[in-house]
């Protein structure tokens, strides 16, 4: 009878934000995905068009954001985009679960689109660039996209316009940040750029400072870019693989070692 109520309990409904471009948050969903299946991701928003009425018309039992909310009708659990073991802890708790069901690295039906492999070229690699503050490491990440026709200078703005706003929630894990802004907005087609920096640079992290390793993306729509996605998720959640990157004596090893490690996961 107890396995038979497992099998039958509705999941659970949840809501997804994050702060204007929405990578953040469907890297969360791909995590969520994989590790609590329980959860039923049934929307991904950006806090700029979500109010608080939104969040009771639509139903839901959590809203997991990766930036500080406050909504009073629905519980809010802030977690960091990659899932770590405590924000999956404060999940459970606030949901008043003692477990969640283990996730399944099972295969999510939106997979599609470009690889990493596809996205993370020669041209879009940069290694050991000199900036002095946080809004030139920006600007200096975004610059490959830019010449090479993916992104409009607007983005770049946009960038740092979400960080002034909500604060440096794109620091997902020790020294590497993920950059990013609305879906479409100045964005030509999918892309990506990954740059070290010869000096690590703060952004206002409490835990994750000083950056010594920025990756920016752009999206043209919701869907085309999570494969792409997903696979940079499973490599940020490689803290081993991220020292080796940020420490690479060389462009060559640095792109040598990112190459192997896109070949291994899935």
């Amino acid at each position: 009878m107890e396995r038979l109520r497992s099998f039958s309990s509705p999941r659970l409904k949840v809501l997804v934000v994050c702060g204007g471009g929405c990578a953040t948050a469907w890297m969360l969903v791909s995590r969520m995905h994989a590790e609590i299946p329980d959860l039923d991701v049934v929307d991904v928003r950006s806090a700029l068009d979500l109010a608080e009425k939104e969040a009771g018309e639509l139903n839901v039992d959590l809203i997991i954001t990766t930036i500080p909310l406050e909504i009073a009708i629905v519980p809010v659990v802030l977690v960091n985009p990659l899932l770590g073991d405590g924000d999956k802890l404060k999940i459970r708790e606030t949901l008043g679960l003692e477990s969640l069901k283990p996730g399944i690295a099972e295969r999510m039906e939106f997979v599609k689109g470009r690889s990493l492999a596809y996205l993370l070229t020669d041209e879009t690699i940069q290694y050991k660039v000199p900036v002095k503050n946080w809004e030139e490491a920006v600007s200096s990440s975004c610059l490959p996209l830019l010449q090479n026709g993916a992104i409009e200078e607007r983005y770049i703005g946009a960038i740092k316009d979400l960080l002034k706003q909500h604060g440096p929630y794109m620091v997902i894990s020790s020294g590497v940040v993920l950059l990013h802004a609305m879906t479409g907005f100045g964005v030509k087609k999918v892309c990506m750029s990954l740059t070290t920096f010869s000096t690590p640079v703060k952004f206002g992290h409490q835990f994750n400072d000083p950056v010594s390793l920025a990756i920016v993306f752009g999206a043209t729509d919701n869907h085309s870019h999570l494969k792409a996605l997903i696979q940079l998720s499973k490599l940020l959640g490689d803290q081993s693989l991220m020292n080796d990157l940020k420490s690479a004596p060389s462009r060559e090893e640095l792109i040598s070692l990112l190459y192997k490690a896109i070949q291994i996961i899935h």
